[in-house]
């Protein structure tokens, strides 16, 4: 680990990774090379036995592979382990120094290569990532009878305890991350696919995983920055002082990957944070750090704050000093010209109010000195927004001005000179302006980037700036630099992660930018956001997507998701395609019910394809939203099937040519679970009975003309919809979306022999269910 970057005052690595290999890598073939070392094939069993009790030469082989044998042969090196090795003084044991690694990866990346050699390189790479996220699975065991497994095959099992040493697991995983970001530079590649820099061994078991939680890390923030981080940005963290010092985060069971917990008991899960878990009964407005909390408080008056929203006018808040004695605050509505700052913070860090629009006294000074010295405006500013003061909170029942300052508030961040934004963790950093990485990587992983309604703030704002211990940062600016910063260390581990993030921050929300897209970078920005009232989700939505806000905000609560999408006019079927939970509404079984803290397949979200440089959507169609539902024109087919048996894996013919269904069906029987008894959202006929299904095909154009089924493959166009068929009326087929699916074209030539109205056959015990093409078919999804 000693290869990665670190923040300040970090002089190296404290994790001492021992060095166990002692052979020299001879180029052989990765896959087969411990059959080539005396790693015969065996039985499951005799694997699994030397894994639970493993001997030291295992031990030591299996660094000299996993390692060493993958950095020989993506770098075409003959590598000697003791040229990565420093001693341990105390005992006089080998340690591994990755920092080593860097001379060799930034020769590697300046040098023309062979295709054969990056062709053997790409297939270790690929064969590596699966080992290292198998190897931490530890799956319960299964009967293999008599069954020979290779090294290879048995790892990729992952049906065995790891025998590693768990820094010697961690400094794999880091290098399978900083040896594909060293192909993708050696390529220059613009199709860097960054969502792949997150490695998949991040999990409970993992050992970065379990020392951020020995350092007092949340299992909730944890959870989120588990799928948002890759392992070299998990070390880096590892080395920080953590967020919220003061709160102690108690765990049960942080073992598991998914554990419940009631947050009123006092404990932390990866669903829930005790002290995030705000309610308007508990929450207290906080005073600054050196008030003695008697300074009174000042207020918006509810009378002339109503009346300017009313108005559809923007109220600011004139800054003061010391000698203002006033007890109200000093409104004064926006016009063509004013400048002011908008302020965004985490309300869990005490700046709100749900009882009145008012802050204390020493908060208001504090505020108004943060604007008066903002160094990076042209002017002045002495004008500021702050929805404590600005938006009237539920008790104030003021319900018109409060959907009115909803409504306002794109235009309330599109309209500020800048957003300063004033997070706890950042506030106590004590860093210079240009120390880029480390001030970044804090704001990627602060409270305030992890918020839903943050996330508007950041994306809308002409500037976006931090207000640290003692000075300020410019997200922008700091990015210029980041985009510039060439050292080995920074491109190999960390620069494209934070570029990604940063493009979460502040994607393109723009009149220029097509609704779908927006849709799709929305989607990409919200997964690992949260928020304490879910309600507020489609007001944020709305705000990003410049729809009618206050309308949203006029609809009962728990109608909000689907009063948003009844306001767009086209939706991109690539969210089609994701497990997100879906609304159970008529008409609405497409419609996303959130965004939020899901896991999803980031390879299917476009925002990472933009990252890596393709220009535009163009392959990314968009689908008709209507009042009666999804409409769209694709290729398609019909079949009857029995929805109690619906299996995996379908057989279907249609013409005599055979065709292998693929349905995710977990996230078909998770819809269906969350849905509760409300079972006629899925089925809309008796499970037992043989009912209509279809297929929506998503690619643009037919491969065969005849027939409209993808071929197998990795590609966007081998995936499918899976519907259930309502009816068919005046050519039109309304049906419901149950899940995604994918083909496979099978190279079968047994006839078969039916007769027109067969639904299914019987081929050798197998059920073959007929298929009926659908041509250039109108498909409305309800």
């Amino acid at each position: 680990m000693d290869h990665l970057p670190r923040p300040a005052g970090v002089d190296r690595s404290p994790y001492d990774v021992p060095l166990l290999a002692k052979t020299v890598f001879d180029g052989s073939d990765f896959a087969t090379y411990p059959e080539k070392q005396g790693w015969t094939e065996k039985k499951f069993q005799d694997w699994h036995a030397l894994f639970a009790k493993p001997t030291a030469e295992l031990l030591c082989f299996l660094q000299t592979w996993l390692y060493f044998g993958l950095l020989g042969t993506v770098l075409n090196l003959d590598i000697d382990p003791l040229q990565f090795s420093r001693e341990k003084y105390a005992d006089s044991q080998r340690l591994l120094d990755s920092s080593k690694l860097l001379p060799c990866i930034q020769r590697y990346i300046n040098s023309d290569h062979e295709q054969d050699e990056t062709e053997r390189g790409r297939k270790a790479m690929s064969l590596a990532r699966k080992i290292q996220t198998s190897m931490l699975s530890n799956f319960k065991a299964q009967d293999y009878g008599d069954r020979l497994f290779s090294l290879a095959n048995f790892l990729l099992t992952g049906q065995y305890p790891d025998p590693r040493n768990p820094l010697i697991a961690a400094a794999d995983s880091i290098l399978c991350e900083t040896l594909h970001l060293a192909h993708c530079l050696a390529f220059k590649s613009t199709q860097v696919s960054l969502m792949r820099t997150q490695s998949k061994v991040q999990g409970p078991s993992s050992f970065l995983y379990k020392k951020l939680l020995d350092l007092g890390w949340c299992p909730y923030d944890l959870a989120s920055l588990r799928g948002n981080l890759n392992n070299s940005a998990l070390f880096y963290l590892s080395l920080l002082t953590r967020p919220y010092e003061h709160q102690a985060h108690q765990i049960i069971h942080p073992e598991r990957k998914r554990i419940s917990g009631d947050a009123s008991v006092g404990f932390c899960t990866e669903s829930v944070c005790y002290w995030r878990s705000l309610n308007d009964e508990s929450y207290t407005t906080n005073h600054a750090d050196d008030c003695d909390k008697s300074c009174g408080e000042l207020v918006a008056e509810k009378a002339e704050l109503s009346r300017m929203l009313c108005q559809r006018k923007i109220p600011l808040i004139k800054i003061i000093d010391s000698s203002d004695k006033s007890s109200t605050v000093s409104l004064v509505p926006f016009t063509d010209g004013m400048e002011y700052i908008a302020i965004s913070h985490v309300w869990s860090d005490g700046l709100g109010n749900v009882q009145r629009t008012a802050i204390p006294r020493c908060q208001m000074l504090r505020l108004s000195d943060m604007v008066r010295n903002l160094p990076c405006l042209p002017n002045k500013v002495s004008y500021f927004w702050l929805d404590t003061l600005c938006v009237p909170p539920d008790k104030a029942n003021e319900n018109d001005a409060q959907n009115i300052a909803i409504g306002m508030m794109r235009e309330t961040y599109e309209k500020a000179a800048a957003v300063l934004v004033l997070d706890s963790w950042i506030l106590k950093q004590k860093l210079e302006p240009t120390n880029d990485i480390d001030l970044l990587m804090r704001i990627v992983c602060s409270g305030w980037n992890a918020r839903l309604w943050t996330l508007q703030e950041g994306v809308l704002a002409k500037r976006l700036i931090f207000k640290l211990a003692a000075s300020f940062y410019d997200v922008d600016e700091g990015m210029q630099r980041v985009y510039k910063n060439d050292e080995t260390s920074f491109n190999v581990s960390l620069k494209a992660l934070i570029i990604q993030r940063f493009l979460e921050i502040r994607p393109a929300f723009n009149q220029d930018t097509m609704e779908f897209d927006q849709i799709i970078s929305a989607a990409n920005a919200l997964k690992f956001r949260a928020t304490s009232v879910s309600t507020d989700e489609p007001l944020c939505l709305g705000t990003l997507l410049g729809l009618d806000v206050e309308e949203i905000a006029r609809t009962p609560a728990e109608q909000r998701m689907r009063k948003l999408w009844s306001l767009v006019s086209s939706f991109p079927h690539l969210l089609l395609l994701d497990s997100m939970p879906r609304l159970a509404d008529d008409r609405f079984s497409w419609a996303p019910k959130s965004f939020l803290l899901r896991n999803v397949s980031n390879s299917l979200l476009p925002q990472a394809l933009k990252v890596a440089g393709m220009t535009g959507l163009t392959n990314l169609h968009q689908w008709e939203v209507t009042s009666g539902g999804l409409r769209v024109q694709q290729p398609g087919f019909l079949f009857y099937h029995t929805a109690s048996s619906f299996q995996q894996g379908t057989c279907l013919n249609e013409h005599g040519k055979w065709y292998w269904l693929d349905t995710m069906l977990n996230e078909w029987n998770f819809a269906e679970q969350s849905q509760g008894e409300q079972s006629n959202v899925l089925y809309p006929h008796d499970r037992e009975s043989m009912q209509r299904f279809g297929v929506i095909c998503t690619q643009q154009k037919s491969q065969e003309p005849d027939l409209p089924l993808a071929q197998s493959g990795t590609n966007l166009s081998e995936f499918a919809i899976l519907v259930s068929v309502v009816k068919e009326e005046k050519n039109v087929i309304y049906a419901r979306r149950l899940c995604r699916a994918s083909w496979t074209k099978l190279h079968i030539q047994t006839p078969i022999n039916n007769s027109k109205s067969a639904k299914k056959v019987s081929i050798n015990g197998v059920e073959v269910f007929i298929a009926e093409s659908k041509e250039n078919q109108e498909w409305l999804i309800i």
